[in-house]
């Protein structure tokens, strides 16, 4: 459950480095390009992961606010997984996965036996 989260944060940083936000990712060398669950590593508390997702959404939110159709329309530098190779299409696909890998963390909760995941 770690690694999925920790995942998640560092699929947000990649984002905002594509918007400009040049915020260190403090668990980089866990989670930098897409790297695989490693079951012989030790993975951050939840606590901490927690503070990170919120340490760069809370920077993510405003450039999000204020993005123009310019920007939206803005061709990626690498490609992602979709047919739309956009900022648009990033933000598309960062949505989907975000929900792909949020379901898998309520599935494996409620198979450990933890209450239902909340939206605080």
């Amino acid at each position: 459950m770690n690694w999925i989260a920790g995942h998640l944060v560092s699929s947000r940083h990649s984002f905002a480095n594509m918007l400009g936000i040049n915020e260190p990712e403090k668990y980089a060398t866990l989670f930098a390009d897409r790297k695989g669950l490693d079951e012989n590593q030790v993975y951050p508390h939840p606590d901490d992961i927690q503070k990170e997702w919120d340490k760069i959404s809370i920077l993510i939110r405003p450039r999000l606010a204020g993005i123009t159709n310019d920007v939206l329309n803005t061709p990626l530098p690498q490609p992602i997984p979709v047919n739309d190779q956009t900022v648009k299409g990033m933000i598309t696909f960062l949505l989907d996965h975000e929900a792909y890998h949020i379901g898998q963390l309520g599935i494996l909760r409620k198979h450990l036996g933890y209450p239902a995941m909340s939206y605080r």
